[in-house]
């Protein structure tokens, strides 16, 4: 091959890592984006909600590697008729004082226009959390 045959096929290769790397780049951060979006959609959706319910299971995920050591979930049946049940996932790290309050049986209040969440243990101590959708933006 001649040198302008390995020119042409340098450039036309480096064309081709660039513009898939954009193609990445681009899909990269218009998922950020989505993410971030529906992540606020949801925490506004969260904060209109009011409930007061009391904690049924603290999972730890303890079934999964990934999983545990990771993120947590409390499970909160609310008190109504509708037998109506809230979950919310947290991140364990940014989140471990949660982890280390919550027990079953306490009773969780959440105020409709709040971004917050109260739980109150049997002694009466009250502690505030943030709801988990909304602790991302604090």
């Amino acid at each position: 091959m001649t040198k302008r045959a390995w020119k042409i096929i340098l450039v036309v290769g480096l064309l081709c890592i660039l513009g898939y790397a954009g193609v990445w780049v681009t899909y990269y951060f218009a998922m950020e984006k989505a993410n971030k979006e529906g992540l606020e959609m949801s925490c506004k959706e969260n904060i209109e909600k009011e409930f007061v319910g009391r904690i049924i299971d603290i999972n730890t995920f303890d079934y999964s590697d990934f999983m545990e050591g990771r993120f947590f979930n409390l499970h909160i049946r609310i008190n109504d008729s509708t037998k109506e049940y809230i979950d919310y996932h947290y991140n364990l790290k940014p989140n471990k004082e949660i982890l280390d309050f919550a027990k079953v049986g306490q009773q969780a209040v959440k105020m409709k226009g709040e971004d917050t969440f109260k739980l109150t243990d049997s002694t009466g101590i009250e502690r505030i959390f943030k709801i988990a959708k909304c602790a991302k933006f604090e």
